[in-house]
């Protein structure tokens, strides 16, 4: 959790569709001093309970809310006198869990009594999630999510134009449509701002659907952040009668006449006014931990290159399957695997064995990891015609001259002067590019 606290900086929304955010709400006080969590009426029937919140102390000064080496401001006009701050721990038994409920221990954020609609089915909340443990839980679907935020805010294309932008946590319903999106950046990163709904059937889109989030990543790309705030127009209704629905209704037809009315307004013809949560993000500023420490460690003439092959081990085996190599070693006996919801990358072929891999594997804490039993056969290897050359300066593990563990990123990261960082190091920070042993 050191980590975690140390830069302070992702947001998100509640899981939708039945699925219960949270079995208690933490309370707050104007000082800024969260209590202890008070149980809600919703706790006695939530369909997934959630580890109880720990909350910490943090500074409230006007409307600016700072913590650690996080600030955050917030206009006046957006209620600052009941706000909730608390970290939510993991899942402890993730096997039975759906996958939108495979989430990472994250810092909880909610601004109780938001000015948005009369009866929100939704909270107003901000969750800050560490990128890396969020694939590691959250599989396939998590990491597709994060490298399409991640190309987007690289390249900037036209946000209308896309079918589908990315939103996290993910969501047991579809997005069936967006409006009014454009980007925004804030001191330490980018991210985009859209209004969405999401339903699980046909139904008219009302009041009650309408969502403005956030969705962004800090610059080192560790964290995401991803927001979500109930909104409302007039334009709209705010709720649609269950028997109002015509056998012939078109929710396609629906979705692109909600979308073309939302285009057309103007941010003050909604409640609350989209440039005051649009500011909210602006006003967002996350800096380096430790930004201005320097270590000064004993110069090494040469890199030690050490291949890890791991031994079989005695452990229970489990069952899966690898659909690519992977991706953060380029040998060719290295594969991208999953047994359940869970990504295992590396996951190690063994010389003598055709159907069995090591996952879980990590020289640098001993441990032995897995046998990994396939279930369908390995497939073709699709890697460079260079590979073996470049294996040389794509490591997997990295450990460097001060004793900092550093690990490949395989899932969205930034770029600096056109070098993209390429690990993320124990303790914070990163290292830009490829190695050089030399």
């Amino acid at each position: 959790m050191v980590e975690l606290l140390s830069i302070i900086l992702m947001m998100t929304v509640s899981l939708l569709g039945g699925i219960s955010q949270s079995t208690q709400t933490p309370s707050a006080t104007d000082a800024g001093q969260a209590s202890q969590p008070t149980p809600t009426a919703q706790a006695a029937t939530a369909a997934t309970p959630t580890p109880e919140p720990t909350p910490f102390s943090w500074l409230k000064d006007g409307q600016q809310i700072r913590f650690e080496n996080v600030s955050l401001t917030v206009d006046p006009a957006i209620d600052l006198s009941n706000v909730a701050l608390a970290i939510v721990p993991a899942p402890e038994e993730q096997d039975d869990l759906p996958y939108f409920a495979l989430v990472p221990e994250h810092l909880h954020f909610e601004l109780v009594g938001f000015m948005g609609v009369a009866e929100p089915r939704f909270p107003a909340q901000i969750d800050l999630y560490p990128v890396s443990a969020y694939e590691l839980m959250g599989g396939h679907p998590v990491t597709t999510t994060t490298t399409l935020l991640h190309s987007l805010l690289q390249e900037r294309p036209a946000l209308e134009t896309e079918e589908a932008l990315p939103y996290l946590p993910l969501v047991n319903a579809a997005q069936i449509m967006h409006a009014q999106a454009q980007y925004i950046d804030f001191d330490g990163g980018a991210g985009i701002r859209y209004l969405t709904a999401f339903h699980q059937d046909a139904f008219p889109i009302s009041n009650g659907d309408l969502l403005y989030t956030f969705q962004g990543l800090t610059d080192d790309g560790r964290y995401v952040v991803a927001a979500s705030f109930p909104v409302a127009t007039s334009a709209l209704p705010d709720e649609i009668a269950p028997g109002a629905v015509d056998s012939d209704f078109d929710a396609e037809a629906n979705a692109a006449d909600v979308t073309e009315t939302l285009n057309g307004l103007g941010s003050a013809e909604f409640t609350p006014d989209l440039t005051l949560l649009d500011e909210l993000f602006h006003s967002l500023a996350v800096t380096p931990p430790n930004d201005s420490a320097v270590t000064t460690t004993q110069l090494i003439t040469a890199t030690q290159i050490i291949t890890f092959t791991p031994p079989l081990p005695e452990t229970a085996a489990q069952e899966g399957s690898c659909w690519t190599n992977s991706l953060s070693t380029l040998r060719a006996d290295a594969w991208r695997c999953t047994v359940g919801n869970r990504i295992y990358d590396p996951c190690f072929a063994l010389p003598d064995e055709t159907d069995i891999l090591v996952c879980g594997a990590d020289p640098s804490s001993d441990e032995p990891g897995f046998p990994l039993h396939l279930t369908e056969p390995l497939p073709i290897p699709d890697l460079p015609a260079q590979a073996q050359a470049m294996a040389a300066t794509n490591g997997w593990l990295v450990l460097l001259g001060d004793g900092t563990l550093c690990n490949f990123a395989t899932g969205a990261t930034t770029g600096v002067n056109g070098e993209r960082l390429n690990y993320l190091c124990a303790g914070g920070g990163g290292l830009l590019g490829d190695l050089h042993p030399d």
